[in-house]
């Protein structure tokens, strides 16, 4: 934290940055003071953080906006107001305030959608244009914030930081009771651990190989601090939070590695903020079916909550351009029973839509104690075989099933014979064979589809729900 002298000169002294790669890398200037606009502040600045981003400029990288050297550095920053425009009205000389040193243009696609953040004009104090490292800064009134006397300056110069942690915490969407994991222990993570707690978190663990500052997040709330250039973070993980993972995960290290790390101790369903600023050229390497696995039950591309029908009207009136393309799915190739040994299906391809029977049995297949079903039996091949007629239970339905789509999560578990016999199957549309003694919604007949399993089959069991 860099803090300032409060006098009054004639001249004030402002560290320049000159650019990456020039020596000095910084120079102290005196410079005459600017003249103010209507709408401008003079602020005395009395303390200014140094942020990852300047040091990311310093060595030659981009900032939250392009910078053009020479320009004075410094965007966490707070201060007194010594002198107003004509039109200020929010703030008065003598007043303490903090500033906001993000300026948007308002006009942008993003900025019209709501999301001032991604402003293709962002316009920066203290990245392009002068801004906390200096004696006074020149600010627009509407970045300007009034806080208490009884705040100290340094305090106050963590405004910023602190609402760019904020908005990373409401987009995690915490909830009382989840486990949340800090990857980085410096400030901002420490940020992170206070308000993960305050959003109700049940366990908040951090990971940091400073010692220091691994015993700072415990005194500020984290429940538990892992050395990981010491100890093996995804067992500890394990073993910290009794389960796979976190159910929250905040990286704020800026490397690589970390965020890599990020997925490796999440749980499944879990949320992940890759929160630090990386640089420019940074890549990670994912491996991106593990990290799909560990979605899927929240964000899996079996997500019923954004299953919207097509419509109730005949398949045979629908247009063309109600067809969406091509799809993949089971179906027999015909409904007539055969000798179990014959061949009777197959995966053909054929146009599926959400709401509509593409094919149908083409006669009623005649009830007995077994049933026709497709199951893996080696690494590429799935073979028929016969199972027992599902008796649904007092809340289930028994299905009748028309068409399965053959979804991509099902291929590599098919492809590796990941468990030889089983049934797969999940996208099925089918009608009500049988109802169970205590459901009340459905009835013997009604076309319906789901939270199936096992649907490559003639017939298969749905919960009511």
């Amino acid at each position: 934290m860099i803090r300032f002298i409060r006098e009054r000169r004639s001249h004030e002294g402002q560290l320049f940055f000159l650019g990456a790669g020039q020596k000095p890398a910084f120079e102290l200037r005196e410079l005459q003071l600017p003249e103010l606009p209507d709408d401008g502040v003079l602020v005395r600045n009395m303390a200014c953080g140094v942020c990852g981003t300047d040091v990311h400029i310093y060595h030659g990288e981009q900032g939250s906006a392009p910078v053009t050297p020479p320009v004075v550095l410094g965007h966490e920053f707070s201060g007194i107001v010594e002198r107003v425009g004509a039109s200020v009205r929010s703030v008065k000389p003598g007043d303490h305030v903090a500033l906001d040193p993000n300026m948007y243009c308002g006009k942008c696609r993003a900025c019209r959608m709501g999301k001032k953040q991604n402003c293709e004009s962002l316009y920066a104090l203290g990245v392009n244009t002068n801004g906390g490292f200096a004696e006074v800064c020149l600010a627009p009134e509407t970045q300007c914030f009034r806080i208490d006397e009884s705040v100290s300056f340094d305090a106050a110069a963590m405004v910023e930081p602190l609402s760019c942690v904020l908005h990373g915490i409401d987009r995690l969407h915490i909830r009382a009771g989840q486990t949340v994991a800090v990857i980085g222990g410096g400030t901002v993570g420490l940020l992170m651990v206070q308000l993960a707690k305050l959003s109700g978190a049940a366990h908040v663990l951090v990971s940091e190989p400073s010692a220091l500052r691994r015993e700072i997040a415990l005194r500020v709330g984290a429940d538990s601090a892992v050395d990981p250039a010491q100890e093996a973070l995804t067992e500890r993980v394990r073993e910290l939070l009794h389960a796979d993972g976190a159910d929250c995960v905040i990286e704020c290290v800026e490397k690589t590695a970390a965020a890599e790390q990020a997925f490796e101790i999440a749980d499944s369903g879990a949320s992940v903020l890759l929160f630090s600023v990386p640089g420019v050229t940074a890549k990670a390497e994912l491996p991106l079916f593990p990290v799909y696995k560990k979605r899927a039950d929240r964000y899996g591309p079996d997500d019923q909550s954004r299953y919207v029908p097509a419509g109730r009207r005949p398949a045979q009136q629908r247009q063309a351009s109600d067809q969406p393309p091509d799809h993949t799915y089971l179906r027999p190739s015909s409904g007539r029973r055969r000798d179990p040994d014959a061949d009777v299906g197959g995966i053909h391809q054929g146009s599926c839509t959400s709401a509509g029977v593409l094919s149908h049995y083409e006669e009623e297949i005649k009830l007995e104690t077994k049933i026709r079903a497709y199951a893996m039996e080696k690494p590429g091949v799935m073979s028929q075989v016969w199972v027992p007629m599902p008796e649904p239970g007092e809340h289930e339905v028994r299905l009748k099933l028309l068409v399965c789509g053959t979804c991509a999560s099902e291929y590599l578990p098919w492809l590796n014979c990941e468990e030889p016999g089983r049934i797969m199957g999940h996208e099925g549309v089918g009608i009500v064979d049988k109802v169970g003694e205590r459901v009340t919604k459905l009835k013997v007949g009604d076309r319906v589809t789901g939270m199936l399993h096992q649907c490559f089959a003639e017939y298969t069991i749905g919960n009511e729900k």
